[in-house]
């Protein structure tokens, strides 16, 4: 993966951990779920699109 693609994998890991604290942020545990799922969502969409981009420039 491109380096900008582990960067944006690695921040969306760092929110998801302190989504899942939740205490860190304030957030209560119902939120902190909705937001973990939310950046799990977000990070699967992104490396579909990104998969769909390098079958589209292969070929």
């Amino acid at each position: 993966n491109p380096y900008w693609v582990q960067t944006l994998t690695a921040q969306f890991e760092d929110c998801a951990a302190l989504a899942a604290e939740g205490q860190r942020a304030g957030l209560s545990t119902e939120e902190a779920g909705k937001l973990f799922r939310k950046i799990r969502e977000t990070a699967r969409a992104a490396k579909q699109s990104l998969s769909r981009v390098e079958h589209y420039l292969g070929g």
